[in-house]
């Protein structure tokens, strides 16, 4: 996953997934700590196969 394709998921995806944690004040955290771990696992980008690892 390059800088661009990770920038592009995170823009995408990240209000969905703070949203789906929103009953806690970590939202945010928690939606940060999710793309963290994308990034950190170095996830081959597949734009069809990105949000069930979300």
């Amino acid at each position: 996953m390059t800088k661009e394709d990770f920038k592009l998921v995170y823009d995408q995806y990240f209000d969905s997934i703070r949203n789906f944690v929103y009953f806690t004040e970590l939202a945010s955290d928690i939606a940060q700590e999710v793309f963290l771990k994308i990034w950190e696992k170095e996830i081959y980008y597949n734009p069809q196969n990105i949000k069930p690892l979300l």
